[in-house]
């Protein structure tokens, strides 16, 4: 089963479930399960009160965060992530596995908003009707793909919101923004780390190198394997491809602002020939690339 197929699965119920999980000794029946997080006075609406615990635990079990032992409920992770970021990490983790191939489909359909406003230019497209957004994103998802016909839909496009919005991949539209606006600068902030053991801190990666590391990391974006996949069925469908040399407006943006923060400097040298170019923004003199260093946080 899909993560998205439990439609009321949430990030921060699946949280409490391991918590709760782990302070039962990493195990308990269903039953106690449904009485701590579904106490009988908040069963409101009866067998329906009770299948937002079962879809909890739906979604929990997609990740592979717990497991079924006859009647109980054992906690798979050893030990429980402490803390919301730690979890977050965790699942993002689970979700970047390529074995978890029920899965792709969160990242996928983030690509197809990636591509998509870079396609048309702006978000201004994700300002449609959630339904509108689940027929452009499926659209791609499912071409070529035998059988698939209905790969993502309005159904799950709210679970799929919330766990990107949750994962640090985007901001929640309201009055001001549009369904969704797509901004990975907090979870590329979670990934810097890791890039910066790999290629060092304080020292310039070159461009290419962090892109790469980077699309490893976070395959969804520019240079990842998702991306890539995506893109291919993005250029058959609407007979269009990135420029070569360019990065993406969303992954521009949120470079730009992690530079403008302090957190990494994009080092810029004019006519280098193996510079990476950004997406134009009004204010900002940046245009391009060669190289990016990752900041030590007493530096910044």
């Amino acid at each position: 089963m899909s993560l998205l197929s439990d439609t009321q699965g949430r990030p921060e119920p699946v949280r409490s479930l391991l918590r709760l999980l782990d302070a039962l000794g990493g195990r308990a029946t269903r039953d106690e399960v449904d009485t701590w997080m579904m106490p009988a006075s908040f069963r409101k609406h009866g067998e329906r009160s009770l299948s937002q615990v079962s879809q909890t635990v739906g979604c929990a079990r997609s990740l592979g965060l717990v497991e079924d032992d006859g009647d109980a409920l054992v906690l798979s992770v050893d030990p429980a992530p402490n803390g919301m970021e730690a979890f977050l990490d965790l699942v993002h983790a689970r979700l970047c596995d390529p074995q978890n191939e029920a899965d792709d489909v969160l990242f996928r359909a983030y690509a197809c908003v990636v591509l998509e406003t870079e396609r048309t230019g702006n978000t201004d497209w994700l300002a449609q009707s959630s339904a509108a957004i689940a027929t452009s994103i499926n659209r791609i998802l499912a071409h070529g793909e035998s059988g698939a016909q209905r790969v993502f839909n309005n159904t799950k496009a709210p679970a799929w919101r919330a766990w990107m919005v949750a994962l640090g991949l985007a901001i929640e539209g309201g009055n001001t923004l549009p369904y969704l606006f797509p901004q990975p600068a907090q979870r590329l902030i979670r990934e810097l780390p890791a890039i910066a053991d790999a290629h060092g801190r304080g020292v310039e990666i070159p461009a290419a190198t962090f892109m790469a590391e980077m699309g490893r990391r976070m395959p969804y974006l520019d240079g990842g394997q998702v991306y890539a996949r995506v893109a291919a069925q993005f250029a058959e469908v609407h007979s269009w491809r990135l420029r070569a040399g360019w990065v993406t407006t969303v992954v521009s943006e949120a470079l730009r602002d992690l530079h403008d923060e302090g957190t990494i400097e994009l080092v810029a040298r004019a006519d280098a020939a193996d510079a990476l170019s950004l997406h134009r923004e009004i204010g900002s003199s940046l245009r391009s690339f060669v190289g990016v260093i990752v900041r030590d946080e007493a530096d910044q």
